[in-house]
């Protein structure tokens, strides 16, 4: 219904029902009247589209809190699988690292052999020497 036709059909009521003694005051009346209805219907369907914007809002946080979660979720997915490669090149690496260990004992091992056949041969020679020494010094003072 028209807002002229609705504000006329609400005064002739009123004007009918009551004795008016001024009819300005009636007009202004049924204006604030359908103006306050009019406002608490607008603020009706404005708190109506806030709360579906509401509603809404809290759908599409959840939504991107659920993709954020899934995101994190991946990532420490990612994080367990580079932790995983990381520890096995740490054993691969420790592996290397004891066989290198390994390799040095072997050698020092050898070495340290031959240093005693070295220092054997050497007092070896020596006392043959000292032998020989002696037994030419024996030969010439007896000879």
């Amino acid at each position: 219904m028209d807002m002229q036709v609705l504000t006329e059909v609400l005064e002739h009521e009123l004007k009918t029902a009551f004795e008016v003694k001024d009819e300005g005051a009636v007009h202004r009346y049924v204006s604030l009247m359908l103006e306050q209805s009019i406002d608490k219907k607008e603020n009706e369907t404005e708190h109506a589209e806030f709360r579906e914007a509401l509603v809404k809002m809290d759908a599409k946080t959840d939504a991107i809190l659920l993709e954020m979660h899934e995101g994190f979720k991946r990532m420490d997915e990612r994080f367990e699988a580079v932790d995983k490669r990381f520890e096995a090149v740490d054993k691969r690496f420790e592996d290397i690292i004891s066989r290198f260990d390994e390799k040095f004992e072997s050698n020092d091992k050898r070495f340290n052999d031959m240093n005693k056949r070295f220092t054997m041969m050497f007092a070896f020679m020596s006392i043959g020497f000292v032998m020989i020494g002696t037994l030419i010094t024996v030969f010439q003072i007896l000879g």
